[in-house]
């Protein structure tokens, strides 16, 4: 993200008045302020992603209504293949 120009996307932007829910959103502009350094950024911007994928693992554990995956040993295209075939199946 930062090699593409967060930073800079995030200085342009920050004219937003309403409530703004970007992940890491928070951290990049406390770092354009001055109060944490690029690193701390970015490691409270991975920390902020991490506690967002568990909680979102979580829910998904709690709808029964979802057959669990796990892509983990495929490649991208393996991966949508068996996921098209599941919901090939499922239509029929």
């Amino acid at each position: 993200m930062f090699r593409v120009g967060v930073e800079e996307e995030v200085r342009v932007c920050r004219s937003r008045t309403d409530r703004d829910s970007a992940l890491g959103l928070e951290e990049i502009r406390a770092l354009i302020a001055g109060q944490i350094s690029r690193e701390e950024c970015i490691a409270k911007m991975q920390q902020a992603t991490r506690r967002y994928a568990k909680r979102q693992l979580t829910w998904f554990r709690h709808q029964t209504s979802f057959p669990q995956l796990n892509l983990t040993p495929f490649s991208h295209r393996e991966a949508v293949r068996a996921m098209t075939q599941m919901f090939l199946r499922a239509q029929e």
